[in-house]
């Protein structure tokens, strides 16, 4: 990819002169798309460029994507047991977060004294819902640190589908001599073109009119 992207970069700093003796290819056959969507530039034979300058190989497999897709199936099935908690209830629930320490505590005092307690107690109860959340909580750390990585890879990905991009639209600028690679080349000018920022208009405030003294009557 690099060798290929810094051809490309030397030919539009130095604008080459390509050997007229020899046939050069057209416009349209600037660059061809193979069965396996490898995509292959057509350039005049005095450039040098890497034969498969689109070939990423940290890219990860279609097919482990779907796996993971089948994975978050699984997992979707999962989480549609869960209660759904309105904002609402949240706010009325007790909240663990901190006090984990004391609640574990609890537990561990009442089962050593269990024998004092009333004979109506049965921690079998609250040792479940211990063991419930212990679960959950190692479940939810899991999945934010594999969310986090498929973040990282969805950057990357978008970095090399976007650097993959740009050769290629160097190469179109650069050995597009036909009038219709000519328009799509300015079509795609345009919209790299970074957005203008939203102009942020201040609200019209429309001024009251004035409060006028009542006028006793005569």
């Amino acid at each position: 990819m690099e060798n290929w992207d810094q051809s490309v970069k030397n030919q539009l700093e130095k604008q080459t002169p390509f050997d007229n003796s020899k046939p050069q290819p057209s416009a349209a056959a600037a660059a061809s798309i193979g069965n396996d969507g490898t995509v292959t530039p057509n350039v005049a034979p005095n450039v040098s460029v890497n034969p498969k300058p689109f070939a990423n190989p940290d890219l990860l497999p279609l097919e482990e994507i779907a796996a993971a897709q089948a994975a978050l199936a699984s997992l979707k099935e999962v989480a549609a047991l869960l209660p759904a908690i309105t904002a609402d209830e949240k706010q009325r629930l007790n909240k663990l977060g901190s006090r984990l320490g004391f609640a574990t505590q609890v537990v561990l005092e009442a089962k050593q004294s269990q024998g004092l307690l009333p004979r109506g107690i049965d921690l079998s109860d609250v040792e479940a819902e211990q063991a419930q959340y212990e679960a959950l909580a190692d479940l939810c750390a899991g999945l934010r640190s594999v969310l986090a990585r498929f973040d990282d890879g969805l950057i990357a990905s978008g970095s090399g589908y976007f650097s993959t991009t740009l050769t290629l639209y160097k190469a179109m600028r650069l050995f597009g001599k036909s009038s219709a690679l000519t328009a799509a080349v300015q079509r795609l000018s345009r919209i790299l073109k970074r957005p203008s920022r939203p102009t942020i208009t201040a609200p019209v405030v429309t001024p009251s009119p004035p409060v006028l003294p009542a006028v006793p009557p005569k």
